[in-house]
């Protein structure tokens, strides 16, 4: 990242700082709910595909300089009055892309899902992505995105599917 022309962090600098916190280990992490599979090569998307878009944006309470409601997860990072991380108000279903003439394409605001606290929002992550890679719309490309499944099952439908992958209820935002 570059700063005012000065270079402010590397890969390095976030490997560093992110290296004790086993990244690799969550990832793979089975609760036995369905969230991985039994594929080696690839145990969360296994044979099936990501939409060509799959977006994650992260930000903070008052900045939303990179438009938080239009991506398909957004984490808004909740700090105690100590500065220390509680967790994430999380939302989810957000696109602005629509193709021209196809009536089934739109675009649309993110929903608040709920609130996740630091502890379980790997899981919930991947439970999120587990959502639309098992249940997400595979015959039309042009629907392929998480907004539809949003839109589709609604908020409420969505978040109790999510938390069936992570075994606990989302608390509200």
């Amino acid at each position: 990242i570059w700063l005012d022309g000065e270079k402010a962090a590397s890969i390095e600098t976030w490997a560093k700082e992110v290296e004790h916190h086993n990244v690799d280990e969550a990832m793979l992490y089975d609760s036995g709910r369905g969230i991985i599979l039994e594929d080696k090569t690839e145990p969360l998307y296994g044979t099936q595909y990501l939409p060509r878009k799959f977006k994650i944006g992260v930000t903070v309470p008052g900045d939303n300089s990179l438009d938080i409601y239009t991506n398909d997860i957004g984490c808004v990072v909740i700090m105690n009055d100590a500065g220390e991380l509680e967790g994430f108000n999380v939302m989810v279903g957000g696109g602005m892309g629509r193709t021209h003439n196809k009536e089934s394409t739109f675009a649309r605001a993110a929903d608040h899902m709920g609130f996740v606290p630091k502890e379980d929002i790997m899981e919930v992550l991947k439970a999120i992505l587990a959502a639309q890679r098992d249940h997400g719309n595979r015959d039309v490309r042009a629907n392929a995105r998480m907004k539809y499944l949003v839109h589709t099952l609604g908020i409420e439908k969505f978040t109790k599917l999510v938390e069936s992958y992570v075994g606990k209820e989302i608390a509200p935002w």
